[in-house]
């Protein structure tokens, strides 16, 4: 499923595969474009290459499509991290 897709390249970041992880987001985002899992997910996948600007993006994207308070306070923790050149994984 996407979230267990997710849920699989969050824990090749936690590895620091950043690559391997980049692609399974990227794949993720390919079969379920512009949604929030996804989107959060190609946050994910740009900061762990290091490509901040990239990743603020998608975080920004992601959001307004947060289903829940808790989903959204996290996004805009990211958010500020991204903004200071900081990576969100």
């Amino acid at each position: 499923s996407m979230q267990e897709v997710h849920q699989y390249g969050r824990s090749l970041l936690a590895q620091k595969k950043s690559k391997e992880a980049f692609n399974v987001f990227k794949m993720n985002y390919d079969k379920f474009p512009n949604v929030f899992t996804t989107n959060t997910g190609m946050a994910r996948a740009y900061s762990g290459i290091g490509d901040y600007k990239k990743a603020l993006e998608y975080a920004q994207k992601a959001l307004p499509q947060a289903p829940e308070s808790q989903n959204k306070a996290n996004l805009e923790r990211m958010i500020k991290l991204l903004q200071d050149g900081k990576d969100i994984n």
